[in-house]
């Protein structure tokens, strides 16, 4: 599932997933993405996207650490530049 945060942040929450896996999730979206142009009145923009990763298995009392995890993470994706993915 895929959900709108704000500010342009969206999110998604993929369960079963090991964290060594969650990368090669994250890297497959952000190179479709990157490789499939949106075309709009005769031009093609190419979107990029960084990815915060945030895993863990608590409770869901503990859950907001694994977002502000992600949300860390996704600072440092951007502070790098664009189109990255960091875990």
């Amino acid at each position: 599932t895929l959900f709108y945060v704000g500010d342009g942040i969206f999110a998604t929450i993929v369960l079963g997933v090991k964290t060594s896996n969650a990368l090669s999730i994250a890297e497959r979206i952000r190179r479709v993405v990157f490789e499939q142009p949106i075309h709009i009145k005769d031009k093609n923009i190419t979107a990029t996207v960084s990815v915060g990763i945030g895993s863990g298995d608590l409770p869901y009392d503990q859950s907001e650490k694994i977002d502000d995890t992600a949300q860390d993470n996704l600072k440092k994706a951007k502070m790098r530049g664009t189109n990255l993915s960091i875990i």
